[in-house]
């Protein structure tokens, strides 16, 4: 999913160097659309009408990795008279004020990506009720100092998996999951989704592994052939009782064994109605 950002990213920094006044327009309003979801995702609400830069100076430190803060204002103030006055900064400068919204966007991200938060994240799904075990994989899992998201797997049983597995082809993202997640506070999480920052696998418990129509219609929808073996190699279980992530053999195990049947394609489609 990260790989995704960064290519939406590229795509707002080639409007911003747009000789067209509009389209710098838009780039400095998707780039503070992005910033401000970044914002929330950090935890930091919208209280009465605060403005963007009221909020992030609350999370902004001193750090080599932060903008300083009056490039952030600068960057924001251009946007406001931008989307409010059609008053546009050249190519030149619209392009640095995005750097400067893109490069705070990356500073929260580091922040955000941590097994720390991961099993914050964690503890938020299990209060829910809802699922029977969390998994942490991915680089994060692997200890990578500079993973892009988070990358969880969850096991419930149906409930939500059922959706996010696309059995008939509807599309539901995972963000659509999340939406109707009975969280006690939903915002940081969605915002997080929205950022590309958490990135969720649902599976049903009692198939994963067990019934091979299930399985296969799971191996089907990843891109790579080897994905539950490479996730095998590296997954953490969430521990409820320490709250942390800790390593799991049994569990390992389990997944290391899922794989696409050899007649798979000579099955009918999986109907669940």
């Amino acid at each position: 999913m990260g790989r995704t950002f960064n290519r939406q990213w590229h795509k707002i920094s080639i409007l911003s160097q747009d000789r067209n006044k509009s389209s710098r327009i838009t780039a400095l309003a998707k780039a503070a659309i992005k910033l401000d979801k970044a914002v929330l995702a950090s935890g930091i609400e919208k209280v009465g009408g605060e403005s963007l830069l009221e909020r992030i100076t609350k999370c902004i430190k001193s750090s080599e990795h932060w903008p300083t803060f009056e490039d952030i204002k600068a960057a924001i103030e251009s946007k406001n008279a931008a989307v409010h006055s059609n008053s546009v900064p050249d190519a030149d400068k619209c392009t640095q004020h995005l750097h400067t919204f893109y490069n705070a966007w990356l500073a929260l991200r580091s922040r955000f990506v941590t097994q720390e938060n991961a099993a914050s994240l964690a503890r938020e799904f299990f209060e829910t009720g809802i699922f029977s075990d969390i998994f942490l994989f991915g680089s994060l899992a692997r200890g990578k100092n500079d993973s892009s998201d988070i990358d969880l797997l969850l096991l419930d049983d149906g409930t939500y998996s059922f959706l996010s597995v696309d059995y008939l082809d509807l599309q539901t993202t995972i963000f659509e999951v999340l939406m109707n997640i009975p969280f006690k506070k939903n915002q940081k999480i969605l915002a997080a989704a929205q950022c590309g920052w958490l990135d969720c696998i649902i599976l049903n418990d009692a198939l994963i592994g067990v019934d091979q129509e299930y399985t296969d219609l799971v191996c089907i929808k990843q891109r790579d052939p080897n994905f539950f073996q490479s996730l095998a190699s590296c997954l953490l279980h969430y521990d409820q009782i320490s709250g942390s992530w800790i390593k799991d053999e049994k569990s390992s195990a389990r997944f290391e064994n899922i794989r696409l049947s050899s007649n798979f394609s000579r099955r009918r489609p999986y109907r669940f109605y």
